[in-house]
């Protein structure tokens, strides 16, 4: 191999390792994440983004558990103010492996009525989420995606690439060991991609 093919190659590998890491660190996301369910906006649409509904041993995924938590709480929060006839909780998930209906059930179960649940059954992946509420677009209503820390600050870049103005509201959970740095590292590798192909 030649010295300048080694030298490119190294390039690229710094840049795949250390561009994620910039951004997921940009300023203007970290902006945008809401400290407590009291910094909620009024009419909020709170979306909450859909996992695996089960891990890989078959018991609940507590991500997936933590998430429907703290969008039903962000509801709730906002009933309490007298704004939850303004306030939707839209499920955005896989359909095909039932991620959107059992997000559906189980904010149910949390208390969230079901006239208030949208549902997004093509948000197989983050992007298109996004690309979901960039194409349903609701005037004056804030929206506050809801998720891991981890998952937090993709979720926001993607968004604002997108033109989608957005808070984000972390859920309890965390990424996990080596594998879960890894898997997000490259989700955000894949992230840039679709990005930029747009």
């Amino acid at each position: 191999m030649t010295r300048p093919i080694v030298i490119l190659l190294c390039l690229v590998l710094l840049v795949a390792l250390g561009l994620p890491a910039l951004l997921r660190r940009h300023p203007s996301l970290s902006a945008r994440r809401l400290r407590s369910l009291a910094d909620v906006p009024d009419r909020a649409r709170i979306v909450v983004l859909g996992c695996h509904v089960t891990n890989a041993a078959g018991r609940p995924n507590r991500l997936f558990t933590a998430r429907v938590a703290a969008g039903a709480a962000a509801y709730h929060a906002l009933a309490a103010r007298g704004d939850a006839a303004r306030a939707t909780v839209l499920a955005s998930g896989f359909g095909r492996l039932g991620e959107t209906e059992a997000l559906r059930a189980q904010l149910i179960a949390a208390g969230v009525p079901d006239e208030a649940i949208e549902l997004d059954p093509d948000g197989e992946r983050t992007i298109r989420t996004m690309e979901y509420l960039a194409r349903e677009r609701a005037p004056d209503r804030p929206i506050v995606l809801v998720t891991q820390a981890f998952h937090l600050p993709r979720a926001l870049w993607l968004a604002e690439q997108l033109g989608v103005e957005a808070l984000g509201l972390p859920a309890a959970g965390g990424i996990g060991g080596l594998g879960g740095h890894v898997r997000e590292h490259l989700a955000w590798l894949r992230a840039v991609v679709d990005r930029w192909r747009r």
